[in-house]
């Protein structure tokens, strides 16, 4: 296990470890930060759903998309990316991953 148990997402029936997905994004070069999170659903339980900072250059989701899908199988690559101005981080500099995944529920 890479990641925290429940941090795992299951998604159709396969386990997603944010970790592994953070990190191909991470290697895009228009993203400065990058966490993952599962979101609900109905048909696969959980998609994952990535909160991407910009460095700053054109930063375009479908790009960012594309390169996750050179790097992983298609069910780990994330379905959505979102944007946001910062990460909600604990005392720490730990991602808070519920607040995130709050923000993500609000701007769909």
């Amino acid at each position: 296990i890479c990641d925290r148990k429940k941090e795992i997402i299951i998604t159709g029936g396969f386990n997603v470890y944010p970790l592994e997905v953070e990190q191909v994004v991470l290697s895009h070069p228009a993203v400065q930060d990058c966490a993952v999170v599962g979101v609900p659903d109905e048909t696969w339980g959980e998609i994952v759903v990535a909160a991407v900072t910009s460095d700053g250059s054109a930063a375009d989701g479908d790009a960012i998309i594309a390169h996750c899908k050179q790097y992983l199988a298609s069910y780990r690559c994330p379905e959505k990316i979102y944007f946001v101005a910062e990460m909600p981080l604990n005392a720490a500099g730990k991602v808070l991953r519920h607040a995130l995944l709050d923000m993500i529920v609000e701007m769909q």
